[in-house]
């Protein structure tokens, strides 16, 4: 309970800044667009057409003797790295044979041969017409699971993430990504979302239909990917991957700062989120070890960023009437925020590069009267 009432009050704390963001404007992970929506509103024609020919067939020998022999042949294929032509004696032996006994099994035979081309949008097609046209295949659920676990692999977000990264933007790589594969593993995370179990295909999608946003790096996909987490926590608040999915909700706010000469809240965020994560370690190590190098990078921004502000006082050489256009109305003079700043980053972590070269340029700076500051508390 206590856990749940954190994860509450994080949702609370975001709620206001995400409440504002323009991305609520855009479609969310859970919503397809115009033309997926029509092939799925065809699919579901063509689904309720074949059911009334499979109520009225009647399954002969013959038609299972035929199937079966295409299907022979497509696994022969398969086993012989010949995975496309697999496919077409698959889509052969349901188009010859779609009444018989082993349509189902030649539904996944194709979907299977497109699984092992890395043909994404063929394994949608595949699963789609199995789930919808033969809903009592005894093997959907397996089905489903290779399909997500191809999914998964596609996608590889674990090595697309980079926190040594000293560029924010770099956080998140995309190098080598293709563009319509990750259109088309998203379309797949959405169908696996909304009809696999709850226990482990849909909230392995809904976390993958997240990650999807992250990856494709736009503004407005980083505010739905926001959301989709957000949503991912609301519905699987106990789930194994609920550790994962924070850490990445911080990951979102991470990657949308802008460098030292920017402003700061979406590290503060990222702060806040990352502390929640560490209530989900459980004592676990590794997963400790990924709160600590989430906290190592945010801090060595937040560091960086502190340390520029106090130059940034200290170089202040504005003449004296021009002075009051910039000075915060609470400091006496430039060099109360360049101490202010320069002992915040001491605080903060006096082992680190940032903290000594604040002490040794903290102590270049005059005291020609009482000191107006101490070091910042957060």
């Amino acid at each position: 309970m206590a856990r749940l009432i954190t994860l509450i009050m994080l949702f609370c704390l975001v709620g206001v800044v995400s409440g504002m963001d323009p991305g609520s404007q855009v479609n969310q992970p859970g919503e397809e667009g115009e033309s997926e929506a029509k092939a799925w509103a065809e699919l579901e024609k063509d689904a309720a057409e074949y059911q009334r020919g499979r109520f009225r067939a009647t399954p002969a020998q013959s038609d299972d003797a035929g199937a079966r022999r295409y299907l022979d042949r497509a696994r022969e294929l398969l086993t012989t790295g010949h995975e496309i032509r697999a496919r077409w004696w698959a889509e052969d032996a349901f188009d010859e044979f779609p009444y018989s006994t082993l349509a189902g099994e030649s539904l996944r035979m194709g979907m299977e041969g497109a699984a092992v081309q890395g043909n994404i949008g063929k394994v949608r097609d595949k699963l789609q017409r199995l789930w919808l046209f033969i809903p009592d295949y005894p093997g959907l659920g397996e089905a489903m699971e290779r399909a997500m676990s191809v999914a998964e692999d596609l996608q590889d977000f674990s090595k697309a993430i980079n926190l040594e990264s000293e560029q924010p933007r770099a956080v998140i790589t995309l190098e080598g990504r293709s563009l319509d594969n990750d259109v088309q593993n998203n379309r797949l995370l959405r169908f696996l979302a909304r009809h696999g179990d709850r226990e482990s295909i849909a909230p392995r999608a809904a976390l993958g239909l997240a990650r999807g946003l992250i990856l494709t790096g736009g503004k407005d996909d980083i505010y739905a990917a926001r959301h989709a987490y957000e949503q991912f926590l609301e519905d699987y608040p106990s789930n194994y991957l609920t550790f994962n999915a924070i850490c990445e909700y911080a990951l979102s706010y991470l990657i949308a700062y802008k460098g030292e000469d920017y402003d700061i809240g979406s590290l503060q965020l990222a702060n806040a989120i990352i502390d929640q994560a560490e209530i989900e370690t459980r004592g676990n190590k590794e997963r400790s070890d990924t709160v600590q190098a989430y906290r190592k990078r945010i801090r060595a921004w937040l560091q960086d960023r502190d340390l520029s502000v106090a130059r940034w006082y200290r170089a202040r050489g504005t003449p004296w009437l021009l002075r009051w256009l910039k000075k915060p109305p609470e400091l006496l003079a430039w060099d109360d925020g360049a101490r202010y700043y320069f002992r915040e980053v001491v605080k903060r972590d006096a082992t680190s590069a940032q903290a000594r070269a604040a002490e040794r340029e903290l102590s270049n700076i005059p005291q020609t009267r009482p000191d107006t500051l101490g070091a910042a508390t957060r």
